[in-house]
């Protein structure tokens, strides 16, 4: 369930937030306030429309024009940026943990967001314009947790969503075209189950769209129109089926309908910049390290074996879709491993190592264009 599996990688990445704050402010609390989604996170119409991909290489059409932005001192960068969080050990010193971000043909890593003790990030996406970060924050044992926004212009906060002590929000997604954000609520899940809900946070009005006795994890279609998640009642050694769902929003009451088992989407998931989906696949020769791309029918387009890439490639976590589809980003780590976030060139099928850690104690996680 979403809940035991936060659980895992929370202290898995060790991340203690008490509120992400802007790098230059010092640490306050945040009073919970509406906010709306910056312009640009709903597409132009021209945007909006189904992307003609191509499949071979992964590329699509269906965000315009990247913007050129720049973070503190990071020189201003040609491509779109990519942010991550970044999490180091208590013996490392004279080092911060927190959200960091890089201009990838230039390698380029700057700091932007400080962390403080107590409280742990667990989700992280960047919205569609690039210019903001939605999160979501965890308190110890998920005492506490609440979704916020970063707006990467002036590196202020705003809280969408302050979560009651008993109630656990993780696995917060925008949805493409609306004021809304999604995320799971395990608040009830040894009574009800847990849900998916979605926040219209212009209203403050939530809708639950979706509920199984055990929820792994969601994703939103780039459109905005479907959702897929992994949910139903857990069995041991089986993995959580996956299926896909329509989505329809009137005023602040979103619904979903059509729900439909999909097939080779098992792994950990995104959907974020075109038709396809990403996932992370593995056998017994190939444990965690197969990156697979999927059609929203669950027909297999594309399998890339990143071992044939770079042998010495540890698990790989959290695969995103540069904006352009032209490239890929994940995490690399493993036991007794260091942890890197590597690029990977779908035309090319050339790989970088963007942070060229060599050194154990420092984590890295979710990465976001």
């Amino acid at each position: 369930m979403a809940y035991t599996k936060l659980l895992g990688r929370l202290v898995y990445l060790g991340i203690f937030v008490a509120g992400i704050i802007g790098c230059a402010k010092a640490a306050t609390p945040i009073a919970p306030t509406a906010t709306t989604i910056p312009p640009s996170q709903t597409p132009t119409e021209e945007s909006a429309a189904e992307p003609n991909l191509t499949p071979e290489l992964g590329v699509s059409p269906y965000i315009p024009a990247t913007p050129t932005l720049s973070i503190g001192n990071l020189p201003e960068c040609s491509e779109r940026l990519l942010a991550f969080a970044v999490s180091f050990d208590p013996t490392i010193k004279d080092q911060q943990s927190g959200i960091y971000a890089a201009c990838p043909s230039t390698r380029s890593i700057e700091f932007v967001t400080a962390v403080q003790h107590g409280y742990r990030l667990n989700t992280m996406e960047m919205s569609l314009n690039g210019n903001a970060i939605l999160f979501g924050a965890t308190f110890g044992f998920v005492e506490h947790s609440y979704i916020g926004l970063l707006n990467l212009d002036d590196l202020s906060t705003e809280v969408l969503l302050d979560a009651a002590s008993s109630k656990l929000v993780a696995d917060t997604h925008w949805v493409p075209q609306s004021n809304y954000i999604s995320y799971i609520n395990s608040a009830n899940v040894n009574t009800i189950g847990e849900t998916i809900e979605f926040l219209d946070i212009e209203s403050g009005m939530i809708s639950e769209v979706i509920r199984e006795p055990s929820i792994d994890q969601s994703v939103i279609s780039p459109t905005g129109r479907q959702i897929i998640y992994r949910g139903g009642e857990p069995l041991p050694n089986q993995p959580l089926p996956t299926y896909m769902a329509d989505l329809s929003c009137e005023g602040s009451i979103c619904t979903t309908s059509n729900p439909h088992r999909i097939d080779n989407v098992e792994g950990e998931a995104s959907w974020r910049h075109s038709s396809l989906i990403v996932s992370i696949w593995g056998n017994e020769q190939h444990p965690k390290r197969i990156i697979r791309f999927t059609d929203p029918e669950g027909n297999i387009v594309r399998e890339i074996i990143v071992d044939e890439l770079d042998p010495d490639i540890g698990r790989i976590n959290w695969p995103v879709l540069s904006p352009d589809g032209a490239k890929l980003a994940f995490v690399s780590d493993d036991v007794g491993m260091v942890s890197n976030i590597f690029i990977l060139d779908l035309a090319t099928m050339s790989l970088s190592n963007l942070t060229q850690n060599t050194q154990e104690g420092i984590s890295y996680a979710i990465p976001t264009w």
